[in-house]
């Protein structure tokens, strides 16, 4: 296990910035400022390039705009892909600009195959991959930690398993959705009566055992909905030391209050992803008169103000649960894991 693992890194991000807080890089063309929109179409005649450029360059400023008040970034890969290679290439920088910047990022990718093609998520997204004269470079999409899918089971898991081990790789397992209304397939009862998501849950607790960074966390976690803090509570039980990563805060209508429920005594355990709230919080401000060109564009300061407002409600929540972030957590030996 390396020195600092992902989920050390994490601990030194909410630490530092006295944040939970996970931002969301879902970039959604429609919503985009119309001024950045123009800017790419004007300089670039293939449609696909000018879309890539402007992903490229709205994600940049949301990302220098935000950092000061977020832990963690979230790219999901939906957005980008559908827009071909030139979508994958927009990913591909966004990964690079936050890996430039010193910030950590989680590659929303949730891949769920077993096998080869497990091994090979795992070289794409974890470490490194092959080159046609034998040798290995790193991935152009390799991230600090990814989401996967876990239904395969142990075929899918053992290699993500393992990056979390030999290199602290961070890895997040879906278990439950933010979606409403709740998963019926989610819910389905298992031969032991216990709903899905639980036994998802109760198979990470068991596949992560021996990821643990200095801190005792494990850098294999969980995604678990806000909009479910029943749940998340359960879930909590069942992974003391993991990390959950929790969507549904902000847009999707959870509260602060609801998106920090699973956090542990020491306010740690959790970071909270708001996506949509930040990105387009521009959409959401009055409406002024069109700036002239080479000004700043507003959509930057209100998703700044968003971030902090988001940060700062975050920090409420788990004050008044009294789960308020440590100043320093202590570093766990190996007998204490």
């Amino acid at each position: 296990m390396p020195q600092k693992t992902f989920t050390d890194r994490l601990i030194a991000k909410i630490q530092a910035r006295q944040s939970i807080l996970c931002v969301g890089l879902d970039p959604q063309i429609k919503q985009i400022p119309a001024q950045l929109k123009q800017k790419h179409q004007k300089q670039y005649p293939n449609p696909y390039e000018a879309v890539a450029r402007c992903i490229i360059e709205f994600n940049q400023k949301i990302i220098d705009a935000t950092a000061p008040y977020a832990a963690v970034f979230k790219p999901q890969i939906a957005f980008y892909e559908q827009y071909g290679a030139w979508g994958v290439w927009a990913f591909e920088a966004t990964l690079h600009h936050l890996e430039q910047k010193g910030e950590l990022a989680i590659a929303d990718v949730k891949r769920g195959d077993g096998g080869q093609t497990a091994q090979a998520y795992q070289q794409g997204y974890c470490s490194k991959i092959d080159l046609l004269n034998g040798s290995q470079m790193e991935s152009l999409v390799k991230s600090p930690a990814l989401t996967i899918n876990v239904q395969t089971g142990d075929t899918m898991v053992k290699p993500f398993v393992q990056a979390a081990k030999n290199t602290g790789q961070g890895v997040f397992a879906l278990v439950k959705t933010s979606f409403q209304p709740n998963s019926v397939i989610e819910n389905l009862l298992s031969k032991q009566n216990r709903p899905f998501w639980r036994e998802i849950a109760l198979f990470v607790a068991k596949s992560g055992q021996g990821t643990e960074g200095e801190y005792g966390y494990r850098n294999f976690g969980i995604v678990a909905g806000a909009t479910f803090p029943d749940e998340t509570q359960i879930l909590r039980k069942i992974l003391p030391n993991s990390w959950f990563l929790v969507p549904g805060y902000g847009a999707q209508g959870a509260s602060a209050r609801e998106a920090v429920t699973a956090a542990n005594k020491d306010g740690l355990g959790i970071v909270v992803n708001s996506s949509r709230s930040i990105n387009y919080a521009y959409l959401k401000q009055p409406k002024q008169p069109q700036k002239p060109a080479g000004q700043s564009i507003d959509f930057v300061q209100a998703a700044a103000q968003a971030a902090k407002k988001a940060r700062d409600e975050l920090n409420q929540a788990l004050n008044q649960a009294n789960k308020s972030i440590v100043a320093q957590p202590k570093p766990k030996t190996k007998q204490s894991k």
